[in-house]
């Protein structure tokens, strides 16, 4: 069944928040669309990927090689997406869509020292696994952040992508995956997690 244009423009500010999007029926019949797509988030393509994907990105450092294509139809922060119903796969739609969650989650992780992506809030966790992971980042009492992924689905299935960890919670120290609440205890038991934390020069929470 063909999709709406209000249901794509959906889709792609799911993955990309701060898109502005613009959708175009090319003829019509609801049948062929146009998304124009313009956010600081958008991670972009390699233009010579792009130019045969009809995908484009202006202003990356080797632009100047890309092919005219790319470079003839390219804005900065500027992305064309032709796509064709009934099936909505043509080149590039679900790629662009995965690389920006990617990279909002690789922000999360490189932007915090102590990250936990779990199920519900420090306050009112929402799975045992996750109420569990948070009571032991509690009793080592250093500074984290936490992302709840009940409340973005990308994030939920983007970050088991990213670890290559089939479940949730997971843990992030310095940028680099820990595991989940089952290896949290295992290493708190052990007293490694603490000294993990220690040796990372993790900072006490206030």
């Amino acid at each position: 069944m063909p999709m709406a244009a209000d249901d794509i423009a959906d889709m792609i500010r799911a993955a990309i928040p701060d898109a502005q999007v613009e959708i175009t029926d090319l003829a019509g019949d609801g049948d062929h669309y146009a998304a124009k797509v313009v956010a600081e988030s958008f991670p972009g393509h390699e233009p010579r990927r792009a130019a045969a994907g009809r995908l484009c990105r202006a202003g990356r450092a080797h632009g100047r090689r890309a092919p005219r294509l790319a470079t003839d139809h390219c804005r900065p922060q500027l992305t064309a997406i032709i796509l064709s119903a009934p099936d909505w796969r043509l080149t590039g739609m679900d790629q662009i869509m995965t690389d920006a969650v990617q990279q909002r989650i690789a922000d999360i992780v490189n932007g915090n020292d102590v990250v936990l992506f779990m199920k519900g809030t420090p306050l009112f966790p929402q799975c045992g696994f996750s109420s569990r992971a948070i009571a032991i980042l509690e009793h080592l009492g250093v500074a984290y952040e936490s992302v709840d992924v009940l409340q973005d689905q990308g994030i939920r299935q983007g970050i088991k992508a990213f670890s290559d960890w089939p479940t949730i919670p997971q843990l992030y120290v310095k940028g680099e995956f820990v595991g989940g609440s089952d290896i949290m205890m295992e290493m708190y038991e052990a007293g490694e997690l603490q000294q993990l934390m220690t040796d990372q020069g993790v900072a006490a929470a206030n």
